[in-house]
């Protein structure tokens, strides 16, 4: 064999040698990627579970703001519930509108944050859903399941005056 074949050959092999490790880094990373990040999630579900637990399956109970008012429905802006682990950007949550729709059985209320009674209470007054305006901060009851519905009836409408 002449030198320059024996420098080709010599050259080949490094180039398949380079190759190959490249290769097997590439891979090796992405399955300890995997890994991690299951092992990872393994170890943190508990933790995360117990510092945001996950929202109970029923809710009944929305705070949130009307965004609009016509005829007898309102239209309520809340955080999605289902949104409910702090975000890595530090985005706020979804929002999400649902529809309320407003019978003759609800009552609406204004809690009045600076007024008290004797009793130590917060003193309430019913009041007409007209009362209601877009931006106001309200609590909204209903007898259904409220967590992922869109259109619910409410029972109960509290607007809260601070």
């Amino acid at each position: 064999m002449d030198t320059s074949s024996r420098f080709l050959k010599i050259i080949l092999w490094l180039v398949v040698a380079v190759v190959a490790i490249a290769l097997a880094l590439f891979f090796g990373r992405q399955i300890g990627k995997k890994e991690g990040v299951s092992e990872v999630e393994a170890n943190l579900r508990p933790v995360l579970e117990k510092t945001f637990p996950t929202p109970a399956p029923e809710i009944h109970i929305m705070s949130g703001i009307v965004k609009a008012v016509y005829g007898g429905t309102i239209n309520f802006e809340v955080s999605d519930p289902n949104d409910y682990i702090p975000h890595a950007d530090g985005s706020a949550p979804r929002k999400e509108v649902r529809y309320v729709g407003v019978t003759s059985a609800t009552k609406i209320s204004l809690a009045d944050l600076s007024k008290i009674d004797r009793s130590g209470n917060i003193v309430k007054t019913i009041i007409a859903l007209s009362s209601l305006k877009n931006g106001d901060g309200v609590t909204i009851k209903s007898a259904t399941n409220i967590k992922d519905a869109v259109k619910f009836d409410a029972t109960e409408i509290e607007l809260v005056k601070y």
